[in-house]
């Protein structure tokens, strides 16, 4: 004998749970936007305030006055990509994240990141500059890919690899041609990330703490690993000896709609 009555009600309560869930989720989702979208306003007036005092316009600034200008232009940067990142990934969840597939010149990709990067790489406070070096080759293969995301690879990459470097280090980013691919290598001399630990720093919020100039919230890799797999390409690390990391990409030359669906 089969209660038919009681599995009906199980069957109800499982799919309210579940409808429940998804509207949930779908607030969440919309919260985290409109929350996003609603620091942007502030934090633009916060940074254009601060370029404006760091440029000298009010008369000169002092050690000290300067010090502090760039703490809050580095802070204010910081804050400004996580804004960005938190968007990238809730459109990543939503699966609308789409890509803008275009002929692009790498090295326009890379100073456009550099660009972003300015006052991280910066020495802030007194402090050494990070150095970035560069071993990108002449004359490149075609590479279509969508240039916004890819510099937003590169940006959080080498960002990454900055925050986690002590001052006066070496950044290094290389790029090399392999047939109808690119891979990308980004190298830090770092303290390091241990074996076993490696795959878990491109999980959402995993930003360990090891001794460097500041910890992540854990979604800068989060996104490249994102956009890395919308291209169809890959993305893994190692730990360099002795000391350091090396982040290697490896895209498609030429990223079709097709690779972009199948890597969905």
């Amino acid at each position: 004998f089969v209660d038919v009555s009681r599995s009906a009600n199980y069957e109800r309560v499982l799919k309210e749970r579940n409808e429940a869930l998804v509207a949930a989720d779908h607030l969440k989702d919309a919260f985290v936007q409109n929350v996003s979208y609603e620091l942007r306003s502030p934090l633009t007036n916060i940074i254009g305030f601060a370029d404006l005092l760091a440029s000298d316009s009010f008369g000169p600034l002092t050690e000290q006055q300067r010090a502090y200008t760039d703490y809050i232009r580095a802070s204010s940067a910081a804050l400004g990509i996580l804004i960005d990142n938190i968007l990238d990934l809730t459109h990543v969840d939503a699966g609308i994240a789409k890509l803008d597939l275009q002929p692009l010149d790498i090295m326009e990709l890379i100073e456009k990141a550099k660009t972003g990067l300015g006052a991280t790489l910066a020495g802030v406070g007194g402090e050494e500059p990070i150095n970035l070096q560069l071993d990108v080759p002449d004359d490149l293969p075609m590479f279509v890919a969508d240039g916004g995301r890819i510099v937003q690879i590169f940006y959080n990459l080498l960002s990454n690899a900055a925050n986690f470097s002590q001052p006066g280090a070496v950044v290094r980013l290389s790029v090399e041609p392999r047939g109808d691919w690119f891979r990308f290598i980004v190298e830090d001399e770092g303290v390091g990330v241990p074996g076993n630990m490696t795959e878990d720093m491109f999980k959402r919020f995993e930003g360990k703490s090891v001794a460097g100039r500041q910890r992540g919230a854990g979604l800068g890799l989060t996104i490249v690993k994102a956009f890395v797999q919308l291209h169809g390409g890959t993305v893994s690390m190692q730990k360099r000896e002795p000391r350091g990391t090396r982040v290697i990409v490896n895209l498609p030359a030429i990223t079709t709609l097709n690779s972009a669906k199948t890597a969905e």
